[in-house]
């Protein structure tokens, strides 16, 4: 529906960089639950420093929405799922509408062969804007939530409460078969000396039934594997690296690289079995053994490949790696000395491998042994595409893994003569350079910067 009246005019000093939108008055008010939309002609000046516009630019826009309770939860599936249904208030409820008054027009049953039998439930107040219903909800169920209309029954803006119905499926609980965090990462360090761990847990229940649709969830763990990982073996170490690195075919998984495992649990029946019942229960893999670097992994249902892994360090070392341009100095320290003394004789190993080459195997490109103080220093002169990997600090039969802090060659900024550009303008750039070494910053050697701007982009660069 096309605006009766309109009035537009600029909003701000025109000279102002923020002044980039427009305030339109209507002549007219908009009615409930009705679309219209507001055109901008082609050939359009909204600023003073704009041009014409080259196209109409249409924006819709809308009446009050319907005094019509929406559930909330289903516009958000990402969120953490309850037994409660979120019911949208858009405008609230007027003040003599009592909660009470609107929970008299809800009912919710359950829909079973046809009948829908009526099922008790609380309205409880959350917010201006949503209440929740709450009911003794079960999973894998369809339910009816029916709303009758009363005039009486308002919203914010007064207007009556009119009737809807929405049927839904409750889902299943979520399988999950579930070891301990760490937080993104694939490496679980626990300090030698320490309380040593017997044992890796896995949290896990029966899978669902088979859903509404006839699909199964996926793939679920038969077995729970412990791989031991020789920290003196160049090959072993070569072979975890790849699997750090996550993108050689060679190294698909722990069982490729590793072959037979040290120890395996079977997972019981019933916890692999979909819509067996089987609750909560726990899954014990046993860190039986000496070895210092293990890998947890667990695989698989018939038929499927997915599989997960999860190494496990036992050492108190820790190292810490800096690197500028291609200089790196490595910091190794023992949590066992004092908290955190310095390790001397640690031999420091780097290893490499090409980023854009995913059968690039890590090769060992430096190292080094720490001195008093715990620290060592190579200098590494990566080819194209080449990339440090890993360094791997190692003090006896300590071991640790870590990744180094980059710091870049350079620093800079560009500095500009004014905030505001407009077209035709000539601008004044000065450039601040200083070269990063491990002594300090300091000018770099006479070069020269490029500039590039871009148009279509509100950013300078250089290089």
């Amino acid at each position: 529906m096309a605006a009766e009246a309109l009035d537009a005019r600029g909003v701000g000093d025109p000279l102002d960089v923020n002044a980039t939108c427009a305030e339109a008055t209507l002549g007219f008010s908009l009615k409930p639950d009705s679309w219209y939309t507001l055109r901008l002609p082609a050939g359009t000046r909204y600023s003073p420093q704009s041009g014409p516009l080259a196209v109409p630019s249409d924006i819709p826009l809308a009446g009050l929405r319907p005094f019509r309770l929406g559930l909330k939860t289903f516009t958000q599936p990402r969120t953490v799922r309850y037994r409660r249904l979120r019911l949208w208030l858009p405008h609230g409820l007027s003040p003599d509408t009592p909660l009470s008054a609107l929970a008299c027009r809800i009912s919710i049953c359950e829909l079973v062969t046809g009948a829908c039998t009526p099922l008790a439930f609380e309205l409880v107040p959350f917010s201006l804007s949503e209440a929740r219903l709450v009911a003794a909800l079960q999973p894998g169920r369809r339910y009816m939530v029916n709303v009758t209309a009363d005039a009486a029954v308002k919203d914010g803006y007064d207007q009556g409460l009119e009737a809807s119905s929405t049927s839904f499926w409750t889902g299943y609980v979520p399988w999950v078969f579930a070891a301990p965090s760490l937080r993104g990462a694939d490496v679980a360090i626990m300090e030698e000396g320490a309380d040593p761990l017997a044992e890796w847990p896995y949290l896990t229940r029966a899978p669902p039934p088979r859903n509404v649709t006839g699909v199964l969830h996926g793939s679920y763990e038969q077995a729970v594997s412990l791989y031991d990982i020789n920290a003196g073996s160049e090959a072993d170490v070569v072979k975890l690296f790849s699997l750090l690195k996550g993108d050689d075919p060679d190294m698909a998984s722990v069982a490729t690289a590793f072959g037979r495992p040290s120890a395996q649990v079977k997972v019981p029946p019933a916890l692999s079995s979909p819509g067996s019942g089987a609750e909560w229960a726990t899954v014990r893999l046993p860190l039986a053994g000496s070895s210092r670097i293990r890998a947890a992994y667990t695989c698989c249902t018939p038929g499927s490949t997915a599989a997960r892994a999860q190494f496990l360090l036992s050492s108190s070392l820790q190292a810490s790696v800096v690197q500028s341009a291609q200089g790196f100095t490595a910091w190794v320290t023992d949590a066992a000395l004092g908290g955190g003394g310095p390790v001397a004789g640690a031999d420091v190993s780097f290893y490499t491998y090409l980023q854009y080459l995913k059968r690039s195997k890590p090769v060992k490109a430096a190292a080094c042994k720490t001195d008093a103080r715990g620290f060592c220093a190579v200098t590494i002169d990566l080819a194209p595409g080449q990339v440090r990997g890993h360094d791997r600090p190692r003090a006896g039969p300590g071991w640790c893994v870590w990744g180094a802090v980059g710091v870049g060659p350079y620093l800079g900024s560009l500095v500009v003569d004014r905030l505001l550009v407009t077209p035709g303008d000539t601008l004044l750039l000065t450039g601040f350079v200083q070269q990063a070494s491990m002594s300090g910053l300091q000018l770099p050697p006479s070069s020269y910067a490029r500039i590039q701007a871009e148009p279509s982009r509100p950013s300078l660069w250089s290089t």
